[in-house]
């Protein structure tokens, strides 16, 4: 007798850092670095109680004009400390290089007037990553479901495409869900006809006692431009630490159950579908690969040589086979080859602007995450 539901417990563990941004930034009114630990202590501000003098010093600084308020109540806030933690809510790891920097802006001793308006280093912008009600980092579902569509839409794309130029994208409206079945001839929508209607990919959680990580994530240019140097776009986040074993578990589910139109039906096997996935994220690390090392700040090669001796330890290539492991790309950085279908090119709308070609293969930069020297 067929199980109508079959569950897979299933582990990730990151190789690289991961963001999931959840719409949440950290400013310095609710979060203050450690000068003893590298460590952003995170606060409520409603639920803080500050000593009177404290309440006095904080009206005064905030009756000032400009820049001058913000050094002062970022002085007020640095000098107390101690009693912002009656509303510690949490705490983030920062990098050494991450904790240097913000413990030297943070309530910057330096006099308002030396600071101009686009020079204001003191403040603390952090982009938050999703978390449990806990306050801890962990990947939705729909993360990963996304991920794994992505790879077999890539599949059956490149089944019917391998002989035609790349183009900006289908004719047809809705390409994902037409080759997946979930829309007909006509155009209408019929959700319930793709394989992924039967695959439910639960919220993968922490396992385990790390906690995340806030890192500077720099955007760099894949291959070097001629002329003047341009900075590259910079902005601070909350990370999932690479390198934590099993760091995040949940479960994919299977509904196998037929009946009703569904007689007859394929159904989409999860050892299938993560061949297909690792297939399709296998081509990507090696393209990446040859990527980072052209970029104008080359990732170490120990990590690329790293990730190949894995990748060839023979138990984990077994389980590969099999289809019980996958590798897999996931997050806000990780580039528009791993969320499109392949054989499509990619719209850059600003590129018409810069000289460049608003319909490329692959986007003009990358995103590295400063990790510090380890």
């Amino acid at each position: 007798m067929t199980k109508p539901l079959v569950r897979h417990p299933i582990t990730l563990t990151p190789l690289s850092p991961i963001h999931i941004g959840s719409g949440d930034d950290l400013d310095w009114t609710r979060a203050v670095p450690d000068p003893k630990r590298h460590e952003l202590m995170v606060f409520d501000p409603l639920s803080v109680r500050l000593p009177d003098a404290a309440l006095r010093a904080l009206e005064t600084a905030a009756a000032r004009q400009g820049m001058g308020a913000i050094f002062e109540l970022q002085r007020v806030l640095k000098a107390n400390v101690q009693h912002l933690r009656t509303g510690e809510i949490g705490r983030i790891e920062l990098t050494t290089g991450e904790h240097e920097r913000i413990l030297q802006s943070f309530g910057a001793n330096a006099q308002a007037g030396q600071w101009g308006a686009g020079q204001v280093a003191s403040q603390i912008a952090i982009s938050r990553h999703a978390l449990t009600p806990e306050g801890r980092p962990y990947v939705p579902g729909s993360s990963l479901k996304g991920a794994l569509r992505t790879a077999e839409v890539a599949k059956r794309d490149a089944a019917g495409n391998r002989a035609a130029p790349p183009s900006p994208r289908p004719d047809q409206k809705d390409p994902s869900d037409r080759l997946l079945g979930a829309v007909d001839a006509e155009g209408r929508k019929r959700f319930h006809a793709s394989p992924f209607a039967r695959l439910f990919v639960s919220d993968l959680l922490p396992a385990g006692a790390w906690s995340g990580l806030v890192a500077e994530v720099r955007n760099h240019k894949r291959a070097p431009v001629a002329g003047p140097a341009t900075a590259s776009i910079s902005v601070r986040v909350e990370l999932i630490p690479p390198f934590v074993p099993g760091a995040l578990r949940g479960d994919i589910r299977e509904h196998r159950q037929r009946g009703g139109t569904d007689r007859g039906r394929a159904f989409l096997l999860l050892a299938d579908l993560l061949r297909t996935t690792h297939d399709f994220h296998r081509r990507l690390f090696d393209f990446f690969a040859g990527e980072l090392q052209k970029a104008e700040r080359g990732l170490p090669p120990e990590w690329i040589r790293a990730v190949r001796e894995l990748l060839a330890d023979e138990a984990l290539a077994s389980a590969i086979r099999e289809g019980r492991a996958a590798l897999v790309r996931l997050g806000r950085f990780g580039s528009a080859e791993s969320k499109t279908v392949e054989w499509r090119a990619v719209r850059i709308p600003q590129a018409a602007r810069t000289g460049g070609q608003q319909f490329v293969l692959h986007p003009y930069t990358l995103w590295l995450a400063d990790l510090g020297p380890h």
